[in-house]
């Protein structure tokens, strides 16, 4: 914008609006990352099992929490690459506000399937113990997914555009995630269970350890 004393003058092009959003984009990304980094320290810390730093490289769940958050960027990705297939254009509020949302709600998730494995008997078979976890927490979890998916889709009706198609990025997005958790996190939580148990280290899983005896039920390591 030009300013003088008797004239005011503004100028738009074609090009204004995506050169807008770009640069919009370039500089949330940094905060996007760090907050993803952030979430992804707290979850390694939460889901792991720290009673004793001897300990610490086995039970902690550094790559199952990576892992995690992976497949929430996913399911962001997903949801705005099939819309973006579809014609739909995105808006700055998607990506500035989608990635936070469904991460919050996929921590959430991870958490519960985590420790609803952990409270589960260890004389039970791994593959049993998975799925007494998903009996038990598993309603809970499809209940709340899918009201969150709901709600977002009643969005989709508002006549407001910004509005509508946040609305429907978010409820695919959350959909898409929900459905990436009860599958391939159901999985990786299994693979991860396996290592722990076997004694080989978290972050190096070819690494076994062998003269240590960890159990993790009681957080007690024996020589």
């Amino acid at each position: 914008m030009a300013l003088s004393r008797n004239l005011t003058l503004a100028f738009s092009s074609e090009s204004s609006i995506e050169e807008e959003l770009k640069r919009e984009s370039t500089a949330d990304a940094i905060t996007i990352l760090i907050s993803y980094l952030v979430m992804f320290a707290y979850i390694s810390l939460t889901l792991g099992d720290t009673p004793r730093l001897s300990s610490f490289y086995i039970s902690s769940k550094v790559l199952l929490g990576l892992a995690g958050v992976m497949l929430v960027m996913l399911s962001v990705l997903g949801s705005v690459g099939i819309f973006s297939a579809l014609g739909v254009k995105s808006t700055l509020i998607i990506m500035e506000v989608i990635p936070f949302l469904v991460l919050a709600v996929g921590v959430d998730n991870m958490c519960i399937l985590v420790h609803a494995v952990k409270r589960q008997q260890l004389d039970l078979p791994l593959e049993r113990r998975m799925s007494n976890a998903l009996v038990e927490v598993g309603p809970s979890i499809t209940l709340a997914s899918l009201s969150e998916v709901l709600a977002f889709a009643v969005g989709s009706f508002i006549s407001m555009p910004a509005c509508r198609v946040f609305s429907m990025f978010a409820a695919l997005a959350v959909l898409l995630d929900f459905l990436l958790q009860i599958t391939a996190f159901v999985a990786l939580i299994v693979l991860d269970s396996s290592r722990a148990e076997d004694k080989r280290v978290d972050c190096l899983p070819c690494m076994k350890v062998h003269p240590m005896h960890v159990d993790f039920d009681k957080g007690i390591t024996k020589l």
